[in-house]
Order: C-alpha cells, then structure tokens, then sequence
C-alpha cells in the first residue's frame, strides 16, 4: 500500500496538478471560443443586450481559461512541477487570472439582472439597452480594479498549480 507522505505519491499529486489544469483549460478555452464567433458572427446576436453580456463574460472567460491551461509553465523555473517561466510570465499570468478570476462570475451576476428585468419585470430590449454600459462597467471595473490593485501590491506568486494572489516564495530574487 502506497501512504499519501510517499515521495512517489507527492511527484504523483504534483505531475497531476500540472497537468490536470491543462485538460479542463482547453475544454474551456474552445467553448468561450465557440460562443465569441457564435455572437461576432451573427447581426442579430451582436444587435442583443444578452448576447452582448453574453459575449463579455466569454471573452473574460476564454482568458481564464488559457491561464488555467498554460497552469505551471509561467511559474519560474523550479518552483512547481513542468515551470518553465520567470518572475515576469508568473506576474502575467496571476494578473489574468485574476482579472477573469473576478469579471466572467460577475458577469453572472449582470446576466441574472438581465433576466431578472426581462422575465420578472417584463423589460423589452429598448430599455434594457439603456442600462446595458452598467451590466458591462461591474464586471470590467471589478475583474480589472483588483487585478491592477494586485499588481501595484507585487502579489503574483505561485500558488502551486497557477500563479495567482498568494505568498512570495522565500527567495531573495523576486519581486
């Protein structure tokens, strides 16, 4: 019987957070992809306050996506199994990710507004137009207020399987 706390297991358990990252990541990269030319592709989609908000949290989501498929490649070398990056790609990567970390949910949240003033309160198109900049400025202004509030505080570490917001590693060199 193999325990936890064997070396073979814990290469085991960090090959698969490397790796695992990778499969769902691409899964999901193709299918924001498929619902960005989905809407970009049609007059009528991109004319729609839903497929607008649609097509926002997509683009959000697609960049989430591949920082969760690129996983531990940013990670500087050496600090996570298959790193192959730097202190830079790591920065990179962790601002992404947070930035989509933050504005594809929120952009949930517009959507069920969305639907709650169109099934619930019965607004037609027009008038949900008009509110349509504030269902995009949430999601935006969050995704991008912490993920450059984050970046001004050198907070972009490894976390293991992605950089993303966690504690500086114990080395000198960074940041």
């Amino acid at each position: 019987m193999v325990s936890l706390s064997d070396p073979k297991c814990q290469i085991t358990k960090l090959k698969a957070m490397a790796i695992a990252p990778k499969v769902t990541g691409i899964i999901s990269l193709f299918s924001s992809t498929f619902i960005i030319q989905h809407v970009l592709r049609s007059r009528k989609r991109r004319s729609l306050t839903y497929h607008r908000l649609l097509l926002g949290m997509s683009i959000s989501d697609f960049f989430g996506s591949l920082m969760c498929f690129l996983s531990t490649w940013p990670i500087p070398r050496g600090e996570a199994c298959l790193a192959a990056g730097t202190t830079a790609t790591c920065t990179a990567q962790g601002f992404f990710d947070q930035t989509a970390a933050l504005c594809t949910p929120t952009y949930n949240v517009s959507l069920a507004i969305y639907y709650m003033l169109v099934i619930v309160k019965g607004w037609k198109e027009c008038r949900v137009s008009k509110i349509e900049k504030y269902l995009h400025a949430l999601p935006i202004l969050a995704g991008f207020g912490t993920g450059f509030a984050a970046l001004g505080l050198k907070l972009y570490n490894s976390a293991g399987w992605i950089c993303w917001i966690a504690p500086a590693p114990n080395n000198p060199d960074r940041h």
